[in-house]
């Protein structure tokens, strides 16, 4: 599955695109993600290694609080 293009993802948080940019920009320098392939798949792994974030489970269904 490919990831979500920024057109996407600012579709859905109802934002500008430019503004998707502008923050994954400011991520990649606070996680000191360098340029290249994969960008945002290698900050995805980041994150995900430091415990900030879990993967969604396969499916994509999340519990949440009731």
């Amino acid at each position: 599955m490919a990831p979500a293009t920024a057109r996407d993802i600012a579709e859905a948080l109802v934002v500008t695109e430019a503004a998707v940019k502008q923050h994954l920009l400011r991520l990649y320098q606070k996680f000191r993600i360098p340029e290249g392939q994969n960008r945002r798949t290698r900050l995805a792994n980041e994150v995900v290694a430091l415990g900030l974030v879990r993967p969604m489970p396969v499916g994509g269904r999340t519990r949440r609080a009731s």
